[in-house]
């Protein structure tokens, strides 16, 4: 596919300008091919997803671009030149930034040691990469701090969703940790984006779609052509989010493809829906009982981990209590 397309100029005239027609080339020309899947004819998916209000914001008017200070500490962070005090000026820009980076550093658990009483020190104890991976989650969750209603509960279900994969990712693998904190964070970011122009009617779905895994993505589909997994990789790829952040957003849904690609991708795509179902179910109120730790382990992707029953049960408390610890650290 070609990469390129030719958005309108502004125009020139002093009147209110009236909104151009929504290109039919903005999404299926620059998204890459491999991201629709799970589609008998995806070039069609690709057409329609083109033409909605969503991509058309996203991609002509920059709604909600991915804030500057997170690219600027992910720059800064991939220099060898960089110093603690370097990211330290950065990130003091920011005071609520500055502050849910100490709060991380000092939670029970990153804790090692003294608490941390500066940015500085956070950043020695977290080090560079997480630092990047944690401000990027936080700079964009913070675009979405005045959600109500079905917003509210997509950016807290996707906050807790990365807590929960960070503890289950430091015990399958903990080099994949970061990332798939960050892959949490972002999972349901095309949700988000979809709200602000009202693109898909959330409003008007039944609770148990909502709230039950591998639903809402399907009558997605039925409204608009495309679902929120497609529209927020396409999203995180415009932002320059590393591609396997990309491809673990696009895939979350599809799990057999993510399976069948194989490598750290399909690690993140099966780490993401194992917090997702343990945060649904907790949310709905259900806890480790016998009976729905048998129901996880069955679950493909919790049998791709190789998770038993057991671990599950015995990282549970930890997992709800960093979920927790993280969300308080939003209010």
């Amino acid at each position: 596919m070609s990469q390129t397309s030719n958005f309108p100029s502004k125009p020139s005239s002093k009147k209110k300008a009236v909104p151009p027609p929504l290109p039919t080339i903005a999404l299926a020309d620059s998204i890459e091919e491999r991201l629709w899947f799970g589609d008998d004819d995806p070039q069609r998916s690709a057409e329609i997803a083109s033409a909605t209000m969503a991509a058309h914001m996203a991609l002509i008017t920059g709604l909600k671009p991915f804030p500057v200070v997170a690219q600027k500490v992910a720059a800064l962070a991939s220099r060898p030149e960089t110093t603690p005090k370097d990211l330290r000026v950065l990130i003091e820009r920011d005071p609520a930034l500055g502050a849910q980076l100490l709060r991380v550093a000092n939670s029970a658990f990153y804790r090692r040691g003294p608490t941390c009483s500066s940015i500085e020190d956070a950043v020695v104890r977290l080090g560079f990469g997480e630092v990047a991976r944690l401000v990027a989650g936080f700079a964009t969750m913070a675009m979405f701090k005045d959600e109500k209603g079905a917003g509210l509960r997509f950016r807290d279900h996707s906050v807790r969703v990365a807590a929960i994969v960070k503890v289950l990712a430091d015990s399958f693998d903990e080099r994949l940790a970061p990332t798939a904190y960050l892959c949490g964070l972002l999972h349901d970011i095309g949700k988000l984006m979809s709200l602000q122009v009202n693109e898909i009617p959330y409003h008007t779905y039944a609770p148990h779609i909502l709230e039950t895994p591998d639903v809402v993505h399907i009558q997605e589909r039925k409204d608009s052509g495309y679902d929120h997994a497609v529209l927020g990789a396409h999203i995180l790829k415009k932002w320059n989010l590393p591609q396997n952040v990309v491809d673990a957003v696009a895939y979350h849904h599809q799990a057999g493809r993510a399976f069948d690609i194989g490598g750290e991708v399909a690690s993140l795509v099966a780490l993401i829906r194992t917090a997702d179902r343990i945060e649904y179910l907790h949310a709905a109120g259900f806890g480790p009982t016998e009976d729905e730790l048998d129901r996880l382990v069955r679950d493909s992707a919790i049998s791709y981990l190789d998770f038993g029953g057991a671990q599950l049960e015995a990282l549970w408390p930890k997992m709800i209590a960093f979920a927790d610890e993280t969300m308080a650290g939003l209010r």
